[in-house]
């Protein structure tokens, strides 16, 4: 999926639209839906798993206990 996005040019002081592909994660947590889109250089397993663990951290904090019903469940 392409995703858009502004960028700012600090330097020139202009504004343009950039466009580029992501992977995607889904998951939702005490009511919320998050949708999360990021590009790594590398679509190894082992990094994936460091994605889902970011995206738990970043959602929850240092919550080890916490779960992800829709993450949890990824292999």
């Amino acid at each position: 999926m392409a995703y858009h996005y502004y960028h700012f040019d600090v330097k020139n002081n202009k504004v343009s639209l950039a466009s580029t592909t992501a992977n995607e994660l889904y998951t939702y947590h005490n009511g919320y839906v998050f949708h999360i889109a990021y590009l790594v250089n590398s679509n190894e397993e082992a990094m994936q798993k460091k994605m889902i663990g970011l995206v738990k951290e970043f959602i929850l904090g240092h919550n080890d206990n916490a779960t992800f019903p829709v993450l949890n469940n990824i292999k």
